[in-house]
């Protein structure tokens, strides 16, 4: 192994590296309420006042004074008259004195001197009145005063991202703007003489550039990434310093795919060692995905992942999203599925080792390894998760219970 490479950083220090000195804006600004969906709040939002704010119905059914129910049996039942009504939305109508009451629908504000419900299925008919054969509690069939929120509660909390329920939420209060989190500016350089962007099917030597789109779109489906594609440089130290250059200037964080591996021809790794002052780590004990690294320069976090998109892309997904996701207030929270490994295999020594699976039903969860290297991107397409198996011993055997990672969104 090349002397660069003779030792590994391990995932749990390169973790701590990544928290040390990743540093990311915290920028506030103001959106439309109808615009914040997928956005993060900057702060917390409070009930400007109770809900509800007058006793409503729980109920279609009869709105009585609890007194006047006081005896009420099977036995001895209890008439009330029915001298008017109530609509949601609307005053009641009716005058209701001692032995009277209201029909009311569920959702509707309950007449003053009125304070429980009697259900419709309850209440037996009889010419304009209604017959109650059990006596009823104050407050009984009633959402009470503040039984939803309390003016000054926090309804939704700093850090939540605004997704439907919290959009129906901000609406009910009559709040037309929020403050939320800017998005955080990445730009991705892809580099490398053999990537193209061209399309068509004859490409003779080189490989359609692919690994910075995957990149963007698992960023942008957090929904609080902007994400720009720089044009790839070719391996030239001018050309990838001077679009280097432009991407620090333009972003919060810069990512470099490509170069960082120990071949005459990797230069990223050499001008961002330079340009860094020294990289907090260069190579990991992770199986693909080993020669990736990272430092800061002016302050700004920079990744170097390999060129080889499933080495890329894995350990980006693994080792660094997570690590963005927490730094601006995110949690990766992934739910995991236990499944059988439906054949052996082999596992790399003394590394973590990210191996994507299929996942078929077959009287149990079964997980079927991948064939392919780290350019076969295949084993992405077709892979429902991965697992993530340190490499203590030379192979998993089949029918090993293991635990499968999703390539899913996180939560919060």
């Amino acid at each position: 192994m090349h002397k660069e490479f003779g030792k590994l950083t391990g995932i749990e220090e390169a973790r701590i590296a990544i928290r040390e000195n990743l540093s990311l804006p915290r920028v506030v600004e103001r959106v439309k309420t109808h615009r914040s969906h997928g956005r993060m709040l900057a702060s917390p939002v409070r009930a400007p006042v109770d809900s509800p704010f007058m006793p409503r119905s729980a109920m279609d059914g009869y709105a009585v004074n609890s007194g006047d129910t006081v005896g009420a049996s099977a036995e001895r039942p209890v008439q009330f008259r029915v001298t008017g009504t109530v609509s949601i939305g609307h005053p009641p109508v009716g005058e209701f004195g001692k032995g009277t009451c209201a029909r009311i629908p569920t959702g509707a504000y309950l007449p003053p001197g009125l304070d429980a419900v009697i259900p419709v299925e309850k209440a037996g008919n009889s010419d304009g009145s209604i017959i109650v054969a059990k006596a009823y509690a104050s407050g009984e069939n009633v959402d009470h005063v503040g039984s939803d929120f309390r003016q000054g509660s926090i309804l939704i909390r700093e850090g939540s991202l605004i997704d439907w329920r919290r959009i129906s939420m901000l609406h009910l209060l009559g709040i037309g703007e929020v403050d939320v989190l800017r998005k955080i500016v990445v730009s991705v350089i892809p580099t490398g003489d053999e990537i193209t962007s061209r399309r068509g099917q004859n490409l003779i030597y080189k490989t359609r550039e692919s690994n910075s789109s995957g990149i963007k779109a698992a960023l942008e489906e957090t929904g609080q990434f902007i994400v720009h594609r720089l044009p790839p440089p070719p391996d030239d130290a001018d050309r990838i310093s001077l679009t280097l250059d432009r991407a620090l200037r333009t972003s919060d964080a810069v990512i470099t795919i490509g170069g960082t591996s120990a071949g005459e021809r990797d230069l990223v790794h050499r001008i961002l060692e330079e340009r860094s002052q020294g990289l907090l780590f260069h190579g990991l004990a992770v199986k693909p995905g080993m020669p990736t690294l990272f430092c800061t320069i002016n302050h700004k976090p920079v990744v170097g992942l390999p060129g080889p998109p499933v080495s890329s892309q894995m350990v980006f997904y693994e080792i660094f999203l997570p690590e963005l996701l927490r730094h601006i207030g995110l949690s990766w929270i992934r739910p995991t599925f236990k499944a059988k490994l439906a054949d052996g295999t082999r596992l790399s020594p003394g590394r973590l080792n990210l191996i994507p699976v299929e996942l078929a039903e077959e009287r149990g969860l079964v997980a079927r390894a991948l064939p392919g290297g780290s350019s076969t991107m295949s084993r992405l397409s077709l892979a429902n998760g991965y697992i993530a198996v340190q490499g203590d011993s030379a192979a998993i055997e089949a029918g090993t219970e293991i635990t499968v990672l999703p390539f899913g969104r996180f939560a919060i």
